[in-house]
């Protein structure tokens, strides 16, 4: 387990794993509040 944690290489995939995995949330998070909202754009425009 040491080795890997001291090789830059691995740390540095494992930080942009997460940060990505970090991104893909949000987008997530985004496109269901859209979703949430698109419902009520539609009611007020009708």
């Amino acid at each position: 387990i040491g080795v890997t944690i001291s090789n830059p290489v691995f740390t540095e995939d494992a930080i942009n794993k997460r940060k990505h995995e970090r991104e893909l949330l949000n987008k997530i998070c985004i496109l269901s509040m859209l979703a949430r909202l698109r419902p009520i754009q539609k009611g007020c425009w009708q």
